[in-house]
């Protein structure tokens, strides 16, 4: 089955998971797909999402991103998405031009 991740091809309220894990920093606008990701979700399901791609590769840059944690946090809540948890893990052999290897963000959400 393929789908947009703006429009999925499944009903309201009827998944399980929905991840996007290296997602939403390629994209202009993430409130969409964090909107898709909350119509689908049954109660109770969970959300996971990578966020804040760039400030782990560039620690100080605080330019937007559509990945941004405040951002990501917001639309998801909006859409009645809960905030549960948070993890992080090391990109282990990403770090740049000799740079420490990047600590990615992982965030957890339960629909209402």
């Amino acid at each position: 089955m393929l789908g947009d991740g703006r429009r999925l091809p499944v009903r309201d309220r009827s998944v399980d998971a929905v991840t996007t894990i290296w997602l939403l920093h390629l994209l202009d606008d993430a409130r969409p797909v964090i909107a898709e990701a909350a119509r689908v979700l049954r109660p109770g399901g969970v959300f996971i999402t990578t966020v804040d791609k760039k400030a782990a590769h560039q620690p100080g840059d605080r330019s937007p991103a559509a990945d941004g944690a405040e951002i990501v946090i917001a639309e998801a809540g909006r859409h009645g998405l809960r905030w549960s948890d948070e993890s992080r893990f090391t990109g282990h052999g990403q770090g740049r031009s000799g740079a420490p290897d990047p600590v990615f963000r992982l965030l957890a959400f339960t629909s209402q």
